[in-house]
């Protein structure tokens, strides 16, 4: 049976790292909010008629430089991780059936059900598929041979997944 469309997927370090950090904030959610609301609160406090006490704009600095810090670090630490992985880990095939999709590497091959997925998501250049709500398979459309084979795999999510396919370029971020 021929696919109705195929990725050859050759993975890049900064798709590595901006699916790394959009997985650890999805994750890591309520603490980056809360986090925000302290830098906020400690912002607000600083603005009504100074006293004594009161905090000052400069206190808000060293909570939201954590927070940027907690980023860059996610970032530099998923770059570091990219650079140990074997080739059979960051060069794969995604071959898209109506049924199922056929994943293959030079470590490992897979059948993939649809109903394994909890979301596909499209950004500008990248195709996340989640099997759980923090963790997804990355696929560059830069993978596929011809425009054609997108948008057929956006049909295809959209079939399959209904509302959890936030594919097209209404989506794309």
């Amino acid at each position: 049976m021929e696919p109705i469309a195929q990725a050859d997927v050759q993975l890049q370090a900064r798709e590595y790292a901006f699916v790394t950090l959009l997985a650890s904030l999805r994750t890591f959610r309520w603490i980056f909010i809360f986090w925000f609301v302290i830098g906020v609160g400690t912002l607000l406090l600083a603005m009504p008629p100074r006293r004594e006490t009161s905090p000052t704009f400069t206190s808000a600095i060293p909570v939201f430089a954590m927070l940027i810090g907690f980023i860059g670090l996610i970032w530099v630490t998923a770059l570091f991780r990219f650079r140990g992985l074997p080739a059979g880990r960051t060069q794969y095939r995604w071959s898209f059936f109506p049924g199922h999709i056929e994943v293959v590497s030079s470590v490992a091959a897979a059948r993939l059900d649809w109903s394994l997925f909890v979301a596909v998501r499209e950004t500008k250049h990248l195709f996340l598929f989640f099997p759980e709500r923090a963790i997804c398979n990355i696929i560059p459309e830069r993978s596929f041979a011809r425009p054609m084979d997108i948008e057929a795999v956006r049909a295809v999510c959209r079939e399959k997944l209904g509302a959890r396919a936030h594919v097209g370029k209404e989506n794309a971020g």
